[in-house]
């Protein structure tokens, strides 16, 4: 099982974009997304993708926000590989394929020299 988590508040358009990017990567079998939301607004949640949504409080500290999502998502996670999706990056349709091949070496594995936009 590959678990995806994603971890968001109060950015639908973000949200959004990262629902169709998710949507389009082939390779998930026996996958779940989990949706950790802790906006003032609760975020629009995928139809037509297995997802679990976790609602929590909106915090008031950005750093808070992020790592209390986080440990709501892990501990909530099944999956043998864990891909942490953000809701403000792009992703290929490849990327869990392409990735999670390499979990068969590594044990964690993630992106060098990205290009930020700002």
């Amino acid at each position: 099982m590959i678990s995806l988590i994603t971890c968001t508040g109060d950015r639908p358009e973000c949200f959004a974009r990262c629902e169709r990017f998710v949507n389009r990567m082939y390779g998930l079998h026996g996958w779940e997304w989990i949706i950790v939301d802790d906006g003032h607004v609760p975020t629009d949640m995928p139809l037509d993708l297995p997802s679990t949504h976790i609602r929590r409080p909106p915090s008031t500290d950005v750093r808070d926000s992020f790592r209390e999502n986080l440990k709501a998502a892990l501990t909530a996670a099944r999956g043998e590989h864990i891909f942490v999706i953000e809701d403000d990056d792009w992703y290929s349709p490849t990327h869990v394929v392409r990735l999670g091949a390499k979990l068969d070496t590594f044990d964690l594995v993630g992106e060098a020299h990205a290009k930020y936009y700002h």
